[in-house]
């Protein structure tokens, strides 16, 4: 059966680089059919004549990946186009668009008429409404055709799904929603049900880290978490994979195996495989899982015997046959490869382990085993895989991770009970808020340390080299090195009692150490004698955090991304404390308040201060949201001041027209934020009677020379500058003018420092960042 798919892939492939039709490739599976026949006496001949017979069947099969849909002819028109479909796939969630992947159902013509049409899109719309599967949708907006680079091609990988056309809605309408009765809808309200209640028990990263490994929803991880995972060679804990799988038929088999009995168990089983496969999105990696774990309970059932590179055979040419493009798919390729490498490699592994310990530990053979298993599962294994990818990875990212055995050793071992404890706490604050909060006490500390590993992996030095980019020619002769070095090495011969820790022991030891985790994280996050501002790097746009004396927390804008600002925050709050007491609201842009207005839901916020006209959809959202939940929402004057405890107070300077000055001042320390001004911004201080002499100042518009001009900032006479500048920003912000005019003073920059905390007693000052402060020791 393996080297059947062998052929078949092989032949997939062939199709793709030979012009033949496929009439003519199922002419030549004809003749080496009667080769067959003819010599099927013959052992040899019969093997040879019948690969080449399956390989000419499957590149029959491959067709190219050609776009028919009559919406390429809308494509690049300068005029808007405007249409009504069915959303017929789960929203894409992500920071800031929502992907809807829409069927045709009509456009509008110009005479002001519908036109019967179709096609698939691929649109991307505001994500501010709650979009939904089987919803009608009205959408406007220019289409076009999907890009295709050298890094990825998007173009293919849309294809594969039958998307051709892709439409930046400027404008987007709900005409209509879902059947209630359908079984895809219903398989989708339940993942976003069980989405909904993890990303309400869990803070940031660990919901989203959960929600990729659990769900399948990998569009939350922020861009640093994710690079830092990919730099230690740990992605695959991500991945939704042939583990989650097992865990989910074991899980099946114990329950119902007790209450139905081993046959229907076994029924039960592979169901829960099923749904569970439909209700993550039943990619590459996870549908393969899924086929070799049926197999594994069919072949359990009727006592046989499971046979691993068959059922892989199995599952490659049967998800191929359906849809023979996978065979260019990265997740397909890479899942093939890594369960390769456990099977061919795993019990070798094992047992050269086993042989080892008892050489070189001088313990009996039962010890040696016992002690193998852990080391396996947890080590030898990933190493397998990790072997056989290996030669992709470098194909296809030219990225090889140093550090990855070791951060694999690290991080497995707590990944069983993340994946178990996780899904349970978030099944259980589906159903039962309440219950769901305690499983998530004690689940949290699982996800937190394997982020926290990650990122200190990655930022070692070395921890990841880019190489040259790796031909076909270089990846096919990699692959015949480690298979020639397999062979020879399997032809090489091979030449006081410790006892493993028991299950008790180990549980014990898990439960001290997650308790010890979640009381050093609460200590540290207790209030203590000091003001904080931390402004949260959440470009593009500002945040800044002030936390009072007594623990109270104000937040000021927020930037646009949901996925930076929510990742910041639960980062800075205790965990599963997601207050803040006031919400100050500058400007009413999406730039400027998009990602509080997508994060509302899962914060309990006192009320908001509003200095900003109500203008764009992400305000109405975010209005909307507070409205609901009773939260009050205020107009800020000039003077108004907020008592922030212990002498400490923030005061509106200004809070009308262009200009908002906002000063906090705790005993000598005085603080100037100025989220936003216009050129006259300084003379509006001298008018309202502000003396020079700030301890910091953060300016606006990352330091534009026109709004604020050096001799007057040194005027104000602060003794450090605070600049939020995005990575992106356009050029010459800050202004070179201004920074030659701070030299000598401390200027703290997002872009090079990360966050950036500044914390008073009242008379003294600290700073801390997320990056070095250069001169720092």
């Amino acid at each position: 059966m393996f080297w059947l798919s062998g052929a078949w892939l092989a032949g997939i492939l062939a199709g793709s680089r030979f012009t033949l039709r496929p009439w003519q490739w199922l002419v030549l599976a004809a003749l080496f059919l009667g080769g067959l026949l003819w010599q099927r006496s013959q052992s040899r001949q019969r093997l040879l004549l019948g690969l080449l017979l399956v390989a000419c069947l499957g590149a029959a099969r491959y067709h190219p990946s050609l776009p028919n849909s009559p919406l390429i002819h809308y494509h690049g028109l300068s005029r808007g186009l405007t249409i009504r479909g069915r959303v017929v796939d789960y929203p894409a969630q992500r920071d800031s668009l929502t992907g809807l992947t829409v069927a045709v159902e009509s456009i509008l013509t110009d005479g002001g008429s519908w036109q019967p049409q179709a096609g698939l899109i691929l649109a991307n719309v505001d994500p501010f409404s709650p979009w939904a599967y089987g919803d009608r949708v009205e959408l406007r907006g220019n289409l076009q055709e999907p890009p295709a680079s050298d890094a990825f091609d998007y173009r293919a990988y849309l294809a594969r799904r039958g998307i051709h056309t892709l439409m930046t809605a400027n404008r987007a309408m709900q005409l209509g929603r879902g059947p209630l009765i359908d079984g895809q809808g219903a398989i989708y309200r339940l993942r976003a049900r069980l989405l909904d209640s993890l990303v309400r028990l869990f803070p940031e990263p660990e919901a989203s880290l959960l929600a990729g490994i659990l769900l399948g929803v990998e569009t939350g991880i922020s861009d640093p978490v994710r690079q830092a995972f990919d730099r230690t060679g740990t992605t695959h804990v991500i991945a939704i994979s042939g583990f989650n799988i097992s865990i989910i038929a074991a899980l099946f088999l114990a329950v119902f195996g007790r209450w139905l009995g081993a046959r229907r168990g076994a029924l039960a089983a592979g169901a829960g495989i099923a749904l569970y496969t439909l209700l993550v999105g039943a990619d590459a990696a996870v549908v393969r899982a899924a086929v070799m774990g049926g197999l594994s309970l069919a072949a359990q059932r009727l006592g046989r015997q499971t046979l691993g590179y068959a059922s892989l055979g199995a599952a490659a040419s049967g998800m191929t046959l359906v849809d023979p493009h996978l065979l260019w798919d990265v997740s397909f390729q890479l899942s093939f490869a890594a369960t390769f490498g456990l099977l061919l490699y795993g019990d070798r592994f094992q047992a050269g382990f086993v042989n080892l310990v008892r050489r070189r530990g001088h313990v009996t053979e039962d010890t040696a085993e016992a002690w193998a298993g852990p080391v396996s599962e947890y080590f030898l294994l990933t190493f397998a895989a990790q072997l056989t990818t290996l030669p992709l990875i470098l194909y296809h990212f030219s990225r090889l991770s140093l550090i990855a055995p070791l951060a694999n050793l690290v991080i497995l071992p707590v990944q069983p009970a993340l994946m178990i404890l996780g899904g349970l706490a978030t099944g259980l604050g589906a159903v039962w808020p309440p219950l769901g909060d305690l499983a998530a006490a004690v689940a949290w500390p699982f996800p937190a340390f394997t982020i926290r590993v990650v990122e200190f992996f990655a930022g070692l030095p070395l921890a990841s080299i880019t190489l040259p980019p790796l031909g076909s020619l270089a990846l096919a002769g990699l692959y015949l090195f480690i298979l020639v070095v397999t062979w020879l090495a399997d032809r090489i011969p091979a030449h006081g009692d410790l006892r493993p820790p028991t299950w008790l022991q180990a549980v014990a030891l898990a439960g001290l150490a997650v308790a010890t985790l979640i009381a050093w994280q609460r200590v540290a996050h207790l209030p203590d004698d000091r003001t904080r501002l931390t402004f949260l790097a959440t470009h593009p746009g500002d945040g800044v955090l002030i936390e009072t004396r007594d623990g109270r927390r104000l937040l000021i804008d927020g930037g646009a991304s949901a996925l930076a600002l929510g990742e910041a925050l639960d980062r800075r709050l205790p965990p599963f404390e997601r207050s803040l007491d006031w919400l100050i609201v500058t400007k009413a842009d999406e730039q400027t308040i998009g990602g509080i207005a997508r994060l509302v839901e899962r914060y309990a916020i006192g009320g908001a201060i509003v200095t900003a006209a109500p203008a764009t959809s992400a305000y109405r959202r975010l209005a909307q949201d507070l409205s609901d939940m009773g939260r009050p929402i205020g107009s800020a004057g000039q003077g108004m001041r907020l008592d922030l405890g212990e002498g400490a107070a923030l005061t509106f300077l200004t809070a009308d027209g262009d200009d908002l000055l906002l000063a906090l001042e705790d005993g000598s320390a005085r603080i100037l934020l100025v989220p936003r001004a216009s050129a006259g911004w300084m003379g509006r201080m001298r008018d309202i009677g502000q003396a020079p002499g700030w301890s910091a100042l953060m300016l606006p518009a990352a330091g534009d020379g026109t709004i604020t001009p050096p001799a007057e900032l040194l005027r104000l006479n602060p003794r450090a500058v605070l600049l939020s500048v995005d990575p992106g920003q356009v050029p010459d912000r800050p202004s070179t003018a201004l920074l030659e005019a701070l030299d000598g003073r401390a200027v703290l920059r997002t872009d090079q420092l990360g966050w950036i905390e500044l914390s008073t007693d009242g008379s003294r000052l600290w700073v801390i960042a997320q990056r070095p402060l250069p001169g720092a020791d």
